[in-house]
């Protein structure tokens, strides 16, 4: 097997030959895994894949329709008082109809809606119905963002997390828990009725122990390989997850495909949306709402006019949740030190009007650029005190958030002309990841030439360019945006 392609819902096309290659070295198209430091990870992911591809070879060749198999009747899960008492008018309507429905698999869940809330309620009341849950995540962090949640609120015994000790997130659960709790594998599982891991610890168990209900947590990052092999680690498959938020890192371009992902490959016109959200300020919300949720996200009444830093009189701060600083500092090698001294002047704006080191967050494209800000705060506030200040990517600030967030774009001069520098710093789905992980107030620091580059492209349709420069201006005039409808993702 050197590729595996999705030609339709339900379908996984192995290509290859059962012939040993005559040339082992990788050939264009061939690599679609994630995170491909460890060959062997790889190596054994084609076998399950290939295995699946023996025991359903007709199917998965696209031959002929794969036979329906009843999901698991979730009807009962609704009785459960307990439960739904906790949940939101939405929430609950979401919990009826994937449970109610046999044809609904997954809820959407944007940014701030309470979708791992609600996961815990089914989970809760799959347990509470006798149900043994499986819960899983392509990340280490989201398994452990869902299973702390759990941990706090169940007997010992019930809830188990498996993996390796050093890739687990000790600081999210409550202490002592997973000494008593963890599992180094799945053949250390006896009694427990919900085991959490990653995607890649269930498919590459040798004998996963069966579960009645499996839940993927964050199925927008799960590639779409997984998904039908996923499917038989239990006798139903719940999805929650958002493709409008970063989708999986994948190292060949598949635009051919219908979906990457789990959660598109399963989404439809019936999948239920999370609408009221618990983070943003109604300013804050709007850009992500107007452009990517068909304006139909809105903020819970506790949130709607958040701003803990409501007066403040420092001149890097002003009256508005949103704020641009365009600048002439130019970028090498994707490090920008020019912008990088911007940034350090309005983190410390913040911290000295009031906000904790662990209420500020700040976000960059590129790695090198979240060096020389971590090295340039360091050097204002020192080591110690700087290395507090969460500098990082989009990609690892998903699933958290700050009061206040600022985004370094990083990239000016000739960087700023590029189309795929452009393209990528104007991701859509990086955007509303990073706008959406502030509550209080969001900055923004661009290169003048970028701005200039992306307003070029007025009227020109796709692109990051497109994309960037309606955030561009959204953010200069702190303004709700125009309802254009959602961006194609």
């Amino acid at each position: 097997v050197h590729r595996v392609e999705f030609p339709r819902h339900g379908i996984v096309r192995l290509v290859g030959s059962r012939k040993k290659r005559e040339d082992q070295r990788a050939q264009p198209g061939d690599d679609v895994f994630v995170y491909p430091s460890n060959a062997g990870v790889d190596n054994k992911m084609l076998s399950v894949l290939q295995a699946f591809a023996d025991s359903l070879s007709p199917t998965l060749a696209g031959s002929r329709e794969h036979p329906a198999v009843s999901p698991l009747d979730l009807s009962a899960l609704t009785r459960v008082s307990s439960v739904m008492e906790g949940l939101n008018e939405g929430q609950r309507d979401a919990f009826v109809q994937i449970c109610a429905d046999r044809a609904t698999d997954c809820v959407q869940g944007p940014p701030g809606t309470g979708k791992s809330m609600m996961l815990c309620a089914i989970v809760r009341a799959a347990v509470e119905s006798g149900l043994r849950v499986g819960v899983a995540a392509f990340t280490h962090t989201a398994v452990d963002n869902v299973l702390s949640q759990l941990a706090v609120e169940s007997a010992d015994g019930t809830v188990a997390r498996v993996g390796a000790s050093k890739k687990i997130r000790a600081d999210l659960y409550p202490e002592g828990w997973l000494k008593r709790n963890s599992l180094r594998s799945f053949r250390n599982a006896h009694a427990e009725r919900v085991l959490g891991a990653t995607t890649h610890a269930w498919l590459l168990a040798d004998a996963p122990p069966p579960v009645d209900l499996m839940i993927v947590d964050e199925a927008g990052q799960v590639p779409a390989y997984m998904s039908n092999a996923l499917g038989t680690r239990a006798q139903r498959t719940l999805c929650l997850g958002d493709h409008r938020q970063l989708p999986p890192v994948l190292k060949a371009s598949h635009a051919d495909l219908e979906a990457v992902d789990m959660f598109s490959l399963r989404l439809d016109h019936d999948t239920p949306m999370l609408e009221m959200q618990y983070r943003m300020n109604r300013t804050i919300q709007s850009w992500s709402s107007m452009r990517y949720y068909d304006g139909r996200l809105y903020p819970h009444a506790s949130n709607a006019d958040r701003d803990v830093l409501r007066g403040c009189t420092h001149e890097l701060i002003g009256e508005s949740p949103v704020r641009l600083e365009a600048h002439a500092f130019k970028s090498q090698h994707h490090a920008n030190f020019g912008e990088a001294g911007l940034v350090a002047d309005q983190v410390q704006a913040f911290l000295s009007s009031g906000l904790d080191v662990d209420q500020v967050g700040v976000i960059a494209p590129h790695r090198m650029h979240n060096s020389a800000i971590l090295q340039v705060l360091q050097q204002r506030l020192g080591v110690d005190e700087g290395s507090k200040v969460h500098v990082d990517t989009v990609e690892r600030f998903q699933g958290q958030q700050k009061e206040a967030i600022v985004l370094a774009l990083g990239i000016g001069g000739e960087a700023a002309t590029s189309k795929e520098s452009v393209d990528f710093v104007g991701d859509a789905r990086r955007l509303n990841v990073a706008v959406t992980r502030a509550r209080s107030r969001f900055s923004c620091f661009a290169n003048k030439d970028l701005q200039t580059r992306v307003s070029g492209n007025a009227g020109r349709p796709g692109g990051g360019a497109e994309e960037l420069r309606g955030f561009l201006d959204w953010c200069a005039s702190g303004a709700a945006v125009q309802r254009e409808g959602a961006a194609p993702i």
